[in-house]
């Protein structure tokens, strides 16, 4: 579900006008992370956290809201993970990411390309965590509060393919999801 109706301006060296990054900074794990710094401290003083709950509240679907960016190909978004709110297993198609908890507690299950499931994981207000391309997961929120994340791509996302297990373990898509289907999501 994609609802919130918030406004927000940039961080500082975000927005305005649009740059590219060198080809060798545009998926480097250092560069994401800088990014994910600078949108965990937007977000923060720009008190973002309240007024996305008064948007949604009562929502019990995930909900995003797309940061503005100017650094081509990064994309940043927030997540809303009401308690019990599951984003089903799932890729980024061809991005890497981070992401970071700013509120709440999330868990992440993690597969391998032939199904086989690793261990769970929680993630943490402050922990970043590294979302390689080709990282197949499913993340919760089993927490009895409302959990927020902030989540940077390079390049930005254009499609997410949703899976199921057959019976033997292995993965199997089941769906696909285009940007164009979330990309609707206010941007400030």
């Amino acid at each position: 579900m994609i609802t919130p109706v918030i406004a927000a301006a940039a961080p500082s060296g975000v927005g305005g006008h649009e740059h590219r990054l060198p080809e060798s900074l545009a998926v480097s794990p250092s560069a994401l992370e800088r990014a994910l710094c600078d949108y965990v401290q937007h977000v923060e003083t720009a008190r973002l956290l309240p007024l996305f709950e008064r948007a949604q509240s009562g929502a019990t679907e995930r909900a995003y809201l797309r940061l503005p960016t100017s650094v081509v190909p990064c994309e940043a978004w927030l997540i809303r993970w009401p308690s019990g709110a599951l984003a089903a297993l799932h890729d980024h198609g061809s991005a890497h990411g981070v992401a970071q908890v700013v509120a709440g507690t999330l868990c992440e299950s993690r597969f391998g390309a032939d199904g086989a499931r690793g261990p769970e994981r929680g993630w943490w207000p402050d922990q970043s965590v590294a979302l390689p391309h080709g990282t197949y997961h499913e993340v919760h929120n089993y927490g009895p509060h409302v959990a927020y994340s902030i989540h940077v791509y390079a390049p930005r996302l254009e499609v997410m393919t949703f899976y199921d297990r057959d019976p033997s373990g292995k993965l199997r898509p089941m769906r696909q999801e285009a940007a164009i289907e979330w990309r609707g999501a206010p941007h400030p």
